[in-house]
């Protein structure tokens, strides 16, 4: 969308190295960030009509670990060097 739409503020189009930082994220994102949801606010959102019995508790304590580490990835090594995930300017990241 950032291409299609011209937004190379968000998602540079000739500055390749920051492009790159921030398609790196993103992919990392997908498998990481995204147990937060598996981990935390499924189970409180299904709670309605699923039972805390019918949840696997392994595969619960994976996601949030997962979750939990990819929190902790986010503060401490992006976060802590600069304002924003991949530098200190905004971006689609």
């Amino acid at each position: 969308l950032c291409h299609l739409n011209g937004w190379s503020d968000l998602y540079p189009v000739d500055n390749v190295e920051r492009r790159a930082r921030i398609d790196e994220y993103l992919f990392w994102h997908q498998e990481n960030t995204r147990m937060i949801t598996a981990g935390f606010f499924r189970p409180l959102l299904q709670s309605s009509f699923k039972k805390i019995t019918d949840w696997d508790p392994y595969d619960l304590a994976t996601h949030r670990k997962v979750a939990m580490n990819a929190l902790q990835h986010i503060e401490q090594h992006r976060l802590a060097r600069q304002k924003y995930i991949v530098d200190d300017a905004l971006s689609i990241a």
